[in-house]
């Protein structure tokens, strides 16, 4: 008797009615369909996520190489000042070369003239002696 009593308290209050079962059964599968949504809308932004990523490392790849591009023609620049310094000092050294040199070639036409000069009153000198003797 007391199994039958228990068999019978179990069956009334064990049982759903069959409305509620389907009730629950399709806010189970709403909450199911939800949440394949939200897996797939967690796997596309991880997929978009990777995506953005990769697309950074690149990008930075990228800037690591042009620092690098960058600084070696900062490195070239800093050559050729130094070279155009040299070039501007050789220049300046070569036209004061010049210009001493246009000295010297003044100043030593100025003692041809003035030794031609010398010749010319020797040998006026010598042709009056040569009249004398």
């Amino acid at each position: 008797m007391r199994l039958l009593a228990a068999t019978a308290l179990m069956l009334t209050f064990g049982c759903v009615p069959k409305k509620d079962y389907e009730a629950l059964q399709t806010e189970l599968r709403q909450a199911n369909d939800q949440i394949a949504a939200r897996d797939a809308t967690v796997a596309e932004k991880e997929s978009r996520i990777q995506t953005l990523e990769e697309a950074l490392a690149a990008q930075e790849a990228e800037a690591a190489d042009l620092a690098r591009r960058i600084a070696d023609k900062e490195a070239a620049l800093d050559t050729l000042r130094g070279e155009q310094a040299a070039l501007v000092k050789d220049r300046s050294r070569l036209k004061s070369s010049v210009e001493d040199m246009r000295a010297a070639l003044a100043e030593l036409a100025a003692r041809k003239e003035a030794a031609d000069a010398r010749v010319a009153e020797f040998r006026d000198l010598l042709d009056r002696f040569k009249a004398l003797i």
